[in-house]
């Protein structure tokens, strides 16, 4: 299996503050010790250190943050080439995402990766044959039950 996480997720599993913390981080930590395999497209980088930043006004805890998620094993960041962004181009006319929400969504559709995220809209805009789950829908599918 793998999945590509969207941004807030990774924020939101690094900022106490934020609401859905605990869920964010519960994914990311399941995410991890299921050794899953996980698709980023590179705006990721950019996007974790920028919010985090922003919110704990911390330069330092921003890097921290993004030189441990670069360590995951199993990541691979996913360039945005030019065939690559006409691609993300031809999601984006489909289903009127935003230019970022539309690269998570191009980049878990062409990797056949499981969309993680708190964004309702782009979990409403995916297209039939993409998965996309909250961080508690995606834990709970991988709970066994007796």
């Amino acid at each position: 299996m793998s999945s590509t996480v969207d941004a807030s997720v990774w924020v939101a599993a690094h900022v106490r503050a934020e609401v859905v913390h605990a869920e964010a981080r519960a994914v990311v930590e399941a995410l991890v010790a299921a050794g899953e395999d996980l698709h980023q497209p590179t705006l990721t980088v950019v996007e974790v250190a920028s919010a985090i930043h922003r919110r704990v006004r911390n330069e330092r805890a921003a890097t921290m943050v993004l030189s441990r998620m670069l360590q995951i094993p199993g990541m691979t960041f996913h360039a945005l080439d030019v065939p690559a962004a006409l691609d993300v181009a031809a999601h984006a006319t489909r289903t009127a995402l935003r230019g970022a929400d539309a690269i998570y969504l191009a980049t878990a559709a062409a990797t056949g990766s499981t969309l993680i995220t708190f964004d309702t809209e782009l979990r409403a805009k995916a297209p039939a044959g993409v998965s996309v789950m909250t961080p508690a829908e995606w834990v709970a599918s991988r709970t066994l039950t007796p």
